[in-house]
């Protein structure tokens, strides 16, 4: 009977020991896994959402690149991570995309989706001495040189199902050249190796430069470092490449944790610093959507990301 109290004793201490660490989150370093390289939109986005974070969380919050797969390896690296709020992952449509074909066999809703705080398209770019100028420059070159053009994408990710919808709504056929993020592409382009690609990150440098040349912001309106550059849907084309940009976590995250993180990225979302270094860096917007709008947003994304894939024949079979 001594024996037996003891335990529940024990018991009652350690359930009181987790509770009162949950309550308290976070009580240690967070690590926050970016699953691309270093410079690209990823990453520089994820830096800037990190340093401003630690204004409201009283630990060190870290930044870890893990490569691989086009952002599965480093997602998979959070997917199996203890669901305790100390590894998170900062994450975009690519995590949706890379499933619809395979490339994954895990998608959002593997994971406990936390909040957005970004929104960004992307910006279809040609090199500067290209002879096009327009959406209607490259379809009429690509009706008349089917499968000639090569269009730079991340097989499996935001920037090939990107490639698709602009393929799809210019009536055409690209030659889809993988090779990886922005990184990648943008070398690859001035190089010659592809004619074109679009870009939420890296491009916005070499157009100031005067190294590539605009043809059209992939988003939902227009981006304020370009305001003179129309969007795809000014110019009669239905086609988008949107990426919305937040905080993932491990399935079964607490929900104290969550809620925590959550009002944290609320703020960042009202932080005039925050906003302005978005701004001054980056080609995205503050688009603030909390757990539940977030996890019906993804829904929503992931339904027309299907049929979108379903449409240009790139579905994995057995979805």
């Amino acid at each position: 009977m001594k024996k037996k109290m003891v335990s529940f004793i024990w018991l009652v201490v350690v359930i009181f020991l987790v509770s009162t660490i949950a309550n308290g989150y976070p009580v240690k370093p967070i690590e926050v896994v970016v699953p691309y390289g270093a410079g690209g939109l990823s990453d520089s986005t994820g830096r800037i959402v990190v340093e401003y974070m630690k204004k409201y969380l009283d630990v060190p919050i870290v930044i870890t690149n893990v490569t691989g797969a086009g952002g599965v390896v480093g997602s998979r690296k959070v997917l199996g991570a203890k669901a305790d709020g100390y590894s998170l992952l900062w994450h975009h449509h690519s995590l949706l995309t890379a499933y619809l074909m395979g490339v994954a066999d895990f998608s959002w809703d593997s994971f406990a989706p936390i909040a957005q705080i970004l929104q960004t398209g992307s910006l279809m770019v040609v090199k500067s001495n290209s002879s096009w100028r327009s959406m209607d420059d490259i379809r009429d070159y690509a009706r008349a040189n089917p499968g000639r053009l090569k269009y730079g994408v991340n097989i499996g990710t935001g920037s090939h199902f990107g490639g698709i919808s602009v393929e799809q709504a210019m009536g055409v056929d690209f030659t889809f050249i993988g090779g990886g993020g922005d990184s990648v592409r943008i070398p690859q382009l001035l190089r010659g190796d592809i004619d074109l690609c679009a870009s939420g990150g890296l491009t916005k440098n070499y157009v100031e430069a005067g190294d590539l040349r605009p043809i059209a912001w992939l988003g939902e309106e227009r981006i304020h470092a370009f305001p003179n550059i129309p969007t795809a849907d000014e110019q009669g084309y239905a086609a988008k490449e949107v990426f919305a940009m937040g905080l993932y976590g491990p399935k079964g995250l607490p929900e104290n944790v969550v809620t925590k993180l959550e009002e944290v990225l609320a703020k960042l979302a009202a932080d005039h610093e925050f906003q302005q270094a978005i701004k001054d860096a980056t080609m995205c917007r503050v688009q603030f959507k909390g757990t539940e709008e977030f996890r019906d947003y993804l829904l929503e994304e992931d339904s027309r990301l299907y049929k979108l894939a379903r449409s240009a024949g790139i579905l994995k079979p057995d979805k």
